[in-house]
């Protein structure tokens, strides 16, 4: 997918280039009809009225998201081509009532703009497989269908490209066949819209056209088959990693902190980089369903006390002052009420690099069912309380760029979540996450 960037001024619009020069004006060029994604969709054909409904809505968002973020035309195809040979053959049925892992409005795709400073933003794409005919009651796990997408990622990403620890997780995770034949015997799976996915993928949309990939697995399916819980299947595997890399320092306290939580679940997630296991990453996904406070992200953050150096208690500060600016603007009770439970919990990961002596925290903060406006004027604030003066300044039109058919005064459900982490080498580290799919009524249905 790597793609050349053209030194022709005269290769994009005149409003692209003025924008390029301005990184605090974010782009909204879809009205125009030499965009990239109007060129293509005149010339694309879809086997079916789903995949050219994914097209319309996620297509087009994508669409704003690449100008917004500032790609150049040459990444804007490569990119959306991407979501059309790659994602969309998998994304189902249009629109798809099953309940993605991490998008809270049905979607089975997830965008996100990561900031960081002295960076230009990145988007990152989210997959959660809930693709029909595979996923049934019959095969609540949907291993078709993982099986089938898995082994179309070398043609993605050729350049940094390795299985050794998707191998490794999916051996001690994935659901079998025989789990499969459990589950709907013991009729552990009575609804197959409300099925769990058990495998997810992320990609990282460098410049360049370039795409990094992320896998995800969901111990729960088969901890549930087997009869063991999901921490217990989850920290036998990160065991067996020892003779593969060395996570083991950092791996030790992680292990060490979610076996004695009682009060939150440490066994959400793992999720690896597709690359040499001696330079890649491994993440653990927890979760706190309620209550949070700053003393909740404090226990998450330092690993119950077990972590307090210099860049961490940075990073804490930093992280209190982002849930504190949450609670300041948001309403109480939401104005999603259906959506109520969302504004309670907070998810975390921990990275886990090899050799390295300490986790990397990040939490999530949720956004949806609050109103978008308030919600773009507190991401607002925390960047000018991180020096990001351009953005802090920038991201509110940012936002009515990338929806710009939307009353944000009227709307709570584009912004889903804030996620921060912040480390000695790369300072701040902020992401912000945007329902995937807007036209489509039936999605927002319940």
């Amino acid at each position: 997918m790597a793609n050349r960037v053209s030194n022709d001024p005269d290769a994009v619009s005149q409003n692209e280039v003025q924008a390029a020069k301005r990184p605090d004006i974010a782009q909204n060029t879809d009205n125009v009809d030499s965009t990239p994604y109007r060129i293509l969709t005149q010339f694309l054909t879809f086997p079916d009225e789903a995949q050219k409904g994914w097209w319309e809505d996620s297509g087009s968002l994508l669409s704003r998201l690449l100008q917004v973020a500032r790609y150049d035309v040459h990444d804007q195809y490569a990119t959306l081509l991407f979501l059309y040979k790659h994602l969309i053959p998998f994304m189902g049925p249009y629109p798809q009532r099953r309940r993605c892992v991490f998008e809270p409005y049905g979607a089975p795709i997830e965008y996100s703009i990561n900031f960081q400073e002295n960076k230009k933003e990145i988007l990152r794409i989210v997959l959660d497989l809930v693709s029909i005919p595979y996923c049934t009651k019959d095969n609540p796990s949907h291993l078709d269908c993982v099986a089938a997408f898995e082994s179309t990622l070398g043609q993605i990403s050729p350049k940094v490209y390795n299985r050794d620890l998707y191998k490794h997780f999916a051996d001690d995770l994935l659901p079998t066949k025989k789990d499969d034949e459990e589950l709907t015997l013991h009729e552990m799976i009575t609804d197959s819209n409300s099925l769990p996915a058990v495998a997810l993928w992320g990609f990282v949309l460098e410049e360049g056209g370039d795409v990094t990939i992320k896998g995800y697995i969901n111990p729960q399916p088969n901890a549930k088959a087997v009869g063991a819980s999901p921490r217990e299947r989850l920290n036998e595997s990160l065991q067996k990693l020892d003779s593969m890399v060395d996570y083991s320092d950092s791996l030790k306290l992680v292990r060490e902190y979610t076996m004695e939580g009682s009060w939150h679940t440490g066994d959400q997630l793992v999720s690896w980089d597709y690359g040499p296991p001696e330079v890649s990453r491994i993440k653990m996904y927890g979760a706190a369903p309620e209550n949070v406070s700053p003393a909740t992200i404090r226990d998450v953050w330092t690993l119950g006390g077990r972590v307090d150096k210099e860049t961490s208690r940075k990073g804490l500060e930093l992280a209190i002052k982002l849930w504190e600016l949450i609670h300041m603007q948001m309403e109480s009770p939401p104005m999603d009420r259906k959506r109520e439970f969302l504004m309670h919990g907070m998810l975390w990961h921990y990275e886990v690099w090899p050799g390295a002596q300490y986790p990397v925290p990040k939490i999530y903060l949720p956004a949806a069912g609050t109103n978008d406006g308030r919600v773009a004027e507190t991401i607002s604030k925390f960047f000018y309380s991180l020096g990001w003066k351009e953005r802090a300044e920038s991201y509110p039109q940012m936002l009515k760029d990338i929806f710009p058919d939307v009353d944000l005064s009227q709307s709570s459900r584009l912004q889903t979540w804030i996620s921060f982490s912040y480390t000695e080498q790369g300072g701040a580290y902020s992401t912000v996450y945007y329902q995937a799919a807007t036209r489509s009524t039936e999605f927002l249905a319940e």
